[in-house]
Order: structure tokens, then C-alpha cells, then sequence
């Protein structure tokens, strides 16, 4: 049995998307992929809206990893255009490839 991709209602409201900051439709991508070991922990995890979601499996949103910042646990990420600031762009499923 297929299991159903995780969408949540963001209800609360405190909760953003970790590229966009929308607070309506969450969904979880992993960055790293489903086929590494662990790849449900929450290094490998973070909540994106279907509209960036999408952008990141078409290859215009290039997700690299977490890093510690002042601010917390920061997404590091950039588009498709522009260069890797840690170096470490993650190789998603990009669909139609």
C-alpha cells in the first residue's frame, strides 16, 4: 500500500513554509530524498507550501540543508539560477526526468 503524502492544515497558524513563509498548506519534503537511511528525521525534513514544494521537484527551487543561525535553524535554499551558499544543494526527484 502506497502511503498518502503528508499534508497538514496549518490551523494554528505558526507555523510557515520554510521557503515562502506562507502559513496555509503544509507539506513535508525531504531534502536528502526517501532513500537514505533515516530519512524521516527531522535533519532531513522541512515543511514547504505545494506551490515551493513543487517549485523543488521541477528543479527551480534548489534546497541545500539546515544550518544554525542567530535566528535558529535556518533552510538554506536558492533558485535554480543562482549559486550554492554551502555547496551542499540536495538532488531531489525532480519530476520529468
Amino acid at each position: 500500500m502506497k502511503k498518502s503524502s503528508k499534508k497538514k492544515m496549518n490551523k494554528s497558524g505558526n507555523m510557515p513554509c520554510d521557503i515562502c513563509h506562507d502559513k496555509r498548506i503544509l507539506e513535508i519534503h525531504h531534502i536528502r530524498g526517501r532513500k537514505i537511511p533515516n530519512y524521516d528525521h527531522p535533519s532531513n525534513c522541512c515543511y514547504l507550501c505545494p506551490n515551493c514544494h513543487d517549485d523543488v521537484h521541477h528543479g527551480l527551487i534548489i534546497v541545500e540543508d539546515w544550518v544554525s543561525s542567530s535566528k535558529g535553524k535556518e533552510l538554506i535554499w536558492h533558485s535554480v539560477e543562482e549559486t550554492s551558499f554551502t555547496g551542499k544543494d540536495a538532488k531531489p526527484y525532480i519530476i520529468g526526468q
